[in-house]
C-alpha cells in the first residue's frame, strides 16, 4: 500500500466511542471512489422519530471536515484522495437542542474503497487445461505497479461455457498470468473483477468478456475394448468383430479417431491379420478374419495432440479351452423394459472383471447380429441391463469372466423381457357363429377394437375350437376385420372376443397398467369363453342356423 504520506499516523480501523443514546445512529459504514467521493450509509437509531435531518462528518485527519446533510440514512462527501487516514461519523438531530452521534468510524480511505474495474482482460490458450490470463488497469488507478506485484489486489474470475450455461466464479492470484483450472477442448467466456485486499473493500465493476478455447488434450483414459468371435470356416479362418466405448467427454472432443492393430502372438508367424485405422468417433466396431492360432489386439484414441493407453485384448486360438470361472446366471425381467441379471463366481480363481452380452435370439442361443455389452468390476456380482431392450423379445444373455486380456467360455441364459398385457377392451359388434366352415368361410365379422379410443400395438382374436382349446391370432391394431379360424375337425368355431396388447406404463411407485387396459388376461379368457357358452346354447335352440348377436363382455 501507497502509505509513505501516512507514517506519522497510527494505521487506525475501528470505532471510536461516542457516548450511547437510543437515538444514536447505528451500523455505519463507508464506499470510497477513487478520485469522487465517499458514500456512506446507516441505519437510524432505535427510537429516531420517523422525521429526521442527519449530518455526515468526513474529518480528514489534521485537517477540516466536510459535512453533509440528509434527511435520507445515506450521504456523499467529495474526497481528494484514496491513500489518506479519515474519521467519520453521523449527528441526528432530533431537536434544535438534542443532537445524538453515532460511533466515529477511522479508516484509511483505500480499506474502504470500491476500485475502478479494469481497463481490458484478455486470454489466450496455453497448454490443454491451461489459459494465459492478462489485465490492464485503467488511467490513474490508485495502487501502483509495486502494490499489486506485492499482493494488495484480490481477483475473482467469472466464467460460462456451452455447456454450463450458469456463471461460474473462481478466486484467482493474477499476479500469476498461466492458470491450469480449465477443461480441454471447451470454449470458455469469462471477465474478472478485483477488489483492495482488506475486509471493509469492496468489489471493483466487471470488466469486459473475453471468448478462448482451450486446446485439445490428448485422450487419457483407456477405452472399452470386447471381441465377438463367429464360427470358423473350413480353413479355420474366423470372423471377428472389434467392439469398443469410449468416455463421451473425450469422443466430443474435436479430431478424434481410431487404431486398431491385430497380429498373431507368435512373433514369428508371416500371416498379416491388417489394420483398421482413420475410424472417426462414430465408429464403434472393426471387422477381421483371423487364423486359427491365437491374436493379440490393441486399439487407441488419438487427437492431434497426441493418443491414449492403447486397450488390449486377446483372441484364443481355435483350440483353446478356459477352465470354468462361473457357476451359475440367473437372468429376470423387470418393468420398464429392462433385464436383472445376477451370476456366482467358482471361488478357486482370481478375476479381474466381467462381460455382459446381450441380444435378441430365437430358439437358440446364437445372436442374430452383433450383441451389446457392457463391463462389470470384479467386485461385483449382477448388473441391470438397460440399452436396447425391447418388449416381448427373448434374449440371450451370457456373462464371461476376465483375467487380465483373456475370457473364459462364460454362462448364457434367456429370458423373455417384460411382456405385454392383454386387455379387455371390446368384443365383436356381431359375433358371427359358424356351422358349416365350407359355405361360410369367407364371412367377416367386424368388431370396434380401439382403433379411435387409444393407440394399442397389436390386437388378438381369441377363438374358441372346443370346450378344450382355445386359437389365438395376432392382428394390426388397425384393423377391424378378420377372416375366421376355421376348424380342421368341421366343428362350430366360435369368434368369441377380441383383446389389445397394451404395454405397461412405469411410474416411480413401479408398474401399472395402462388406464385403457381395464382387465387382465383371466378375465378376457372368462368373457371368450362365457360368450363362447352362450352361441352353443342359442346354435342349439335354432337348430344349426347362423345367428348375429351381441356378446357382453362380463
Amino acid at each position: 500500500m501507497d502509505c509513505s504520506i501516512l507514517l506519522f499516523v497510527p494505521l487506525l480501523v475501528g470505532r471510536l466511542a461516542a457516548s450511547e443514546s437510543l437515538f444514536s445512529p447505528r451500523e455505519l459504514h463507508c464506499v470510497f471512489f477513487a478520485y469522487a467521493n465517499v458514500s456512506c450509509y446507516w441505519k437510524p437509531g432505535v427510537k429516531t422519530p420517523l422525521v429526521i435531518n442527519y449530518t455526515l462528518q468526513v474529518n480528514l485527519t489534521g485537517l477540516k471536515s466536510e459535512l453533509c446533510h440528509s434527511p435520507h440514512t445515506h450521504c456523499s462527501v467529495q474526497v481528494g484522495s484514496l491513500n489518506r487516514p479519515y474519521c467519520i461519523r453521523v449527528l441526528a438531530h432530533i431537536s434544535q437542542q438534542e443532537t445524538a452521534s453515532s460511533d466515529t468510524l477511522c479508516l484509511n480511505g483505500i480499506d474502504a474503497a470500491q476500485l475502478p474495474a479494469p481497463h481490458s482482460f484478455w486470454m489466450s490458450p496455453n497448454r490443454p487445461r491451461c489459459m494465459r490470463l492478462r489485465w490492464s488497469a485503467p488511467k490513474n488507478f490508485p495502487l501502483t505497479n509495486q502494490s499489486i506485484r506485492n499482493g494488495y489486489l484480490l481477483y475473482e474470475l467469472q466464467y460460462t461455457t456451452p455447456h454450463q450455461p450458469a456463471p461460474r466464479s473462481l478466486a484467482l492470484d493474477l499476479r500469476e498470468e498461466v492458470h491450469c483450472v480449465f477443461s480441454p477442448c471447451t470454449p470458455y467466456r469469462a471477465r474478472i473483477r478485483l477488489r483492495y485486499n482488506h475486509a471493509l473493500s469492496h468489489w471493483s465493476g466487471w470488466s469486459q468478456s473475453s471468448t478462448q478455447r482451450t486446446s485439445a488434450e490428448a485422450p487419457s483414459s483407456t477405452p472399452q475394448l470386447w471381441r465377438a468371435i463367429q464360427m470358423p470356416d473350413m480353413k479355420g479362418f474366423r470372423p471377428v468383430t472389434l467392439l469398443w466405448k469410449a468416455p463421451l467427454t473425450q469422443a466430443q472432443c474435436a479430431a478424434l479417431w481410431y487404431t486398431v492393430h491385430c497380429k498373431l502372438e507368435d512373433p514369428n508367424a508371416a500371416v498379416d491379420i491388417g489394420d483398421c485405422t482413420d475410424l472417426g468417433p462414430a465408429n464403434t466396431s472393426c471387422h477381421f478374419t483371423v487364423p486359427a492360432q491365437t491374436c493379440i489386439c490393441s486399439l487407441s484414441m488419438s487427437n492431434s495432440a497426441g493418443s491414449s493407453p492403447s486397450a488390449i485384448i486377446t483372441i484364443p486360438s481355435q483350440w483353446e479351452t478356459e477352465p470354468r470361472l462361473l457357476d451359475t446366471v440367473q437372468v429376470t425381467p423387470l418393468g420398464g423394459f429392462r433385464l436383472k441379471v445376477r451370476w456366482t463366481v467358482l471361488e478357486s480363481f482370481t478375476l479381474t472383471g466381467f462381460v455382459v452380452e446381450w441380444c435378441i435370439t430365437t430358439e437358440n442361443t446364437h445372436c442374430q447380429g452383433a450383441p451389446q455389452w457392457q463391463r462389470v468390476e470384479q467386485t461385483t456380482n449382477g448388473t441391470i441391463i438397460i440399452e436396447g431392450v425391447q418388449a416381448n423379445m427373448c434374449y440371450s444373455v451370457s456373462v464371461k469372466a476376465q483375467r487380465g486380456n483373456r475370457s473364459g467360455p462364460g454362462l448364457t441364459a434367456l429370458a423373455y423381457s417384460h411382456q405385454a398385457v392383454l386387455c379387455c377392451v371390446s368384443v365383436f359388434q356381431r359375433p358371427l357363429l359358424v356351422q358349416s366352415c365350407m359355405s361360410l368361410n369367407m364371412a367377416v365379422p367386424m368388431w370396434s377394437c380401439a382403433g379411435a379410443l387409444f393407440p394399442c400395438p397389436s390386437a388378438m382374436v381369441l377363438s374358441p375350437n372346443t370346450l378344450s382349446t382355445t386359437r389365438v391370432k395376432t392382428i394390426p391394431h388397425d384393423s377391424f376385420s378378420f377372416q375366421p379360424i376355421l376348424s380342421s375337425t368341421g366343428l362350430l368355431v366360435s369368434l368369441a372376443g377380441v383383446g389389445c396388447m397394451c404395454r405397461p406404463t412405469q411410474t416411480q411407485e413401479g408398474d401399472r397398467m395402462d388406464p385403457f387396459c381395464p382387465c387382465s388376461l383371466t378375465r378376457a379368457l372368462l368373457s371368450c369363453l362365457l360368450c363362447y357358452l352362450a352361441a352353443c346354447l342359442w346354435q342349439v335352440s335354432q337348430q344349426h342356423s347362423v345367428f348375429a348377436g351381441e356378446c357382453d363382455r362380463g
